[in-house]
């Protein structure tokens, strides 16, 4: 029994820091970074979202203002550091996206009135 719940807590923490290290990957690099996810979009899969992470402080955006290739978002929070992270319906992605890499790029306006582009390349399989 002991044994059993040993296994599922490391199991547990290796998936907690799985999830971390997805979100602070869109960190690195020089400026404001992103990481779409999944990072192979599966054109027959019946998920429902795709996910982008970034280093993008969430206080500085304005969430209105936010798409990623004319898609306007879904949903939009802070992470545990307190970046965006943004929801897209993954049907509307399949629609601007073909089999071969893809380019995708989250544009927006931050609070400053500036504006920014950030891109991430995926893979697309049928």
């Amino acid at each position: 029994m002991k044994k059993s719940f040993l296994i599922i807590a490391v199991l547990a923490a290796m998936a907690l820091t799985a999830s971390f290290v997805a979100a602070n990957k869109a960190s690195s690099g020089e400026g404001y970074c992103i990481t779409v996810s999944p990072k192979t979009l599966v054109l027959s899969s019946p998920d429902t979202i795709v996910t982008v992470h970034s280093n993008i402080p969430y206080g500085l955006v304005v969430c209105e203002s936010l798409t990623l290739d004319d898609i306007a978002a879904t949903y939009t929070k802070a992470d545990a550091c307190g970046d965006l992270v943004v929801k897209f319906e993954r049907a509307d992605v399949k629609g601007v996206v073909e089999p071969g890499q893809a380019v995708l790029t989250l544009s927006g306006e931050l609070a400053d009135g500036s504006l920014f582009k950030v891109s991430d390349t995926i893979t697309v399989k049928e």
